[in-house]
Formats: C-alpha cells, sequence, structure tokens
C-alpha cells in the first residue's frame, strides 16, 4: 500500500500547518492499522527484569540515610503501646484511632522486609500479641461502642488492622496470627450483606461507598 501525498506548505499559515501535520498523522496511523490489521503484533519489552525481593537490595547515599532515618527515628521509635490503648475502650463513635496500629504495622512490615532488624520484630511481636489480646470472643477487634458498629471509621479502622495482621504473618507464619485475621474478617462479614445491615451508600458525600469499597480492599 502506497499513500502519496503532494501539497505545499509556502502559502499555509502556522496554525493550519499544525492542524494539518497532526491530520496526516492520523491519516498514517489509521492507513498502518489497515495494513496490519490481518497481522499479529506482539510487543516485547526492549530489557528484560526480574523483580528481586526487597531484602536483597540495599540503598546507600543520600536516599539510603534518608531511608535509615524513618526507619529508625519514626517507625521504631513510635508509641505502640498508645496506638493499641483505643482498642481497649469500646465507646468510640465517629472517629478514626483505629487506623493508625494498621498503618504502623504497615511501614514496620515493610522496614523488616529490608533491614531484618531484630528489635524491630521484637517490637512487631509485641504489639501484635497485644493487639489480639482486644479482640473479643465474636472476633472484634476496635473502639467502636456495640450499637455504632460499622458507623462512621469503623470499617476503615478494622481494614487497616486486618491489613496489619496478614502483612505480619506474611514474615512470621504465626498460625496464631492468621485464626485472629480470619476472625476479624468473619465477625465483619456477619454483620453485612443480603438481610443485614446496608453499607453500600452513605449521606455524606465524602464517604460516599467508602464502606463498601473497604470490603473490596480486604
Amino acid at each position: 500500500m502506497k499513500l502519496v501525498i503532494i501539497f505545499s506548505l509556502k502559502k499555509i499559515s502556522s496554525r493550519n500547518k499544525i492542524i494539518l501535520i497532526v491530520s496526516l498523522f492520523f491519516t498514517l496511523l489509521n492507513s498502518y492499522a489497515q495494513v496490519t490489521n490481518e497481522r499479529r503484533i506482539v510487543i516485547r519489552p526492549a530489557v528484560k527484569y526480574k523483580l528481586k525481593p526487597v531484602s536483597a537490595v540495599n540503598f546507600s547515599g543520600y536516599l539510603g540515610n534518608k531511608l535509615d532515618a524513618v526507619i529508625n527515628n519514626n517507625i521504631m521509635m513510635e508509641d505502640v503501646e498508645a496506638l493499641i490503648e483505643p482498642f481497649r475502650h469500646r465507646t468510640e463513635t465517629s472517629l478514626w484511632q483505629t487506623e493508625f496500629w494498621g498503618k504502623w504495622m504497615l511501614s514496620a512490615a515493610k522496614a523488616y522486609e529490608y533491614n531484618h532488624d531484630s528489635a524491630l520484630l521484637a517490637k512487631m511481636k509485641t504489639s501484635v500479641e497485644e493487639i489480639i489480646s482486644t479482640q473479643s470472643d465474636d472476633g472484634y477487634i476496635g473502639n467502636y461502642a456495640p450499637g455504632k458498629h460499622l458507623q462512621a471509621w469503623d470499617i476503615w479502622g478494622r481494614k487497616y488492622t486486618l491489613s496489619g495482621l496478614l502483612y505480619y504473618y506474611d514474615i512470621i507464619c504465626d498460625k496464631h496470627v492468621l485464626v485472629s485475621a480470619k476472625k476479624l474478617a468473619d465477625h465483619l462479614l456477619s454483620e453485612v450483606g443480603p438481610g443485614k445491615a446496608s453499607i453500600v451508600l452513605f449521606r455524606k458525600l465524602y464517604f460516599l461507598n467508602i464502606k463498601s469499597r473497604q470490603l473490596l480492599i480486604i
């Protein structure tokens, strides 16, 4: 297939030149698509990459110093007991204190995968034991009052707690932790669904479907 175009640019304004060039581009692209329509086009990356585990990576220099500073001065220095304390009181009705332990654990887990610091692992282990100790017999881990479950930020907090437990389990493979995580998830699912509480919509716009999205993330 040959595409022959004959024209003169001498009497064409700059604006029309741009329009012409864009038009020609899409014309050529469409022609190419027609020619290759019956062919199978295989696009291969120029370089093959193989991801390495986090533990195989070691940052140095400016970036490495900043990363070490975050781990040593933030993650390691966090007062985890203060993050767990809200879980011991089932009186909340509207706030989101229970997201913080899970967020800390996610960061701690990634930091441990990077540096394998035994002191960090010990801190994580203690915090997991403490958070599991707040779990009620029905599986709930949180700080919302019994009559306020599923409202405001309750599911949001449960999501982070569940994620934190699962991140820790991936590192240590402690079946006791997995059982606790399963109980937490099962309890949440026992409260929602057909014939139970509906969490699809919420009256405030910034909460729109946030509860059901948390279930999908979990």
